[in-house]
């Protein structure tokens, strides 16, 4: 038997909801039927049951754990009649969510030193984060600083009472903004 495809393809991400992982098999009369009582599908080293192969491959909505965000690893094995086997593998990462921000060195609404950065942590659980931004005060968006890790800075504040948004994006374009206020 040919795996032509699997879905979500190694190395890739996978945003669907609800999750669907999906096999392509070669057919046609130079193909040998398949022993359908000894394919399966793992998700994540958990045998998947429910799993209908057929002689063009199968669709499947995986639930519970192996739909959360993160790595999963997806493998396929399917036996023809003539006992020939094929195994393919699909390492992948689902990520369905934004950017998570937390203000790291201030407290929403308490009061920051005078002279010292405002500083983030922004994580995402799957991917990586590509843009960082701030506001303060209704003003134009501005770059935070890495401060290496999942850390961003801004530095330069005037006394007094300020509101923030900042926003975060990843890889694949999921955004959140967090707002919040602070007294220099």
């Amino acid at each position: 038997p040919v795996i032509l495809s699997l879905t979500p393809a190694n190395s890739s991400f996978d945003v669907s909801v609800p999750m669907t992982v999906s096999c392509v098999l070669a057919t046609g009369p130079e193909h040998a039927a398949l022993n359908t009582s000894t394919c399966f599908l793992t998700m994540d080293g958990v045998l998947q049951s429910g799993v209908v192969f057929t002689s063009s491959g199968f669709t499947f909505q995986p639930s519970g754990a192996l739909t959360m965000d993160g790595p999963h690893t997806m493998r396929v094995f399917v036996r023809n009649v003539f006992n020939l086997s094929t195994l393919s593998i699909s390492n992948f990462t689902r990520d369905t969510t934004p950017p998570v921000i937390t203000p790291s060195n201030f407290l929403n609404g308490g009061s920051v030193t005078p002279g010292n950065p405002l500083i983030w942590s922004i994580t995402d659980a799957s991917t990586s984060v590509t843009d960082a931004v701030v506001r303060f005060d209704g003003g134009a968006f501005v770059s935070l600083t890495s401060q290496g890790g999942n850390l961003y800075a801004y530095a330069g504040l005037s006394y007094g009472p300020h509101t923030y948004e900042v926003r975060a994006t990843d890889v694949l374009g999921h955004t959140r903004l967090h707002p919040g206020s602070f007294i220099v």
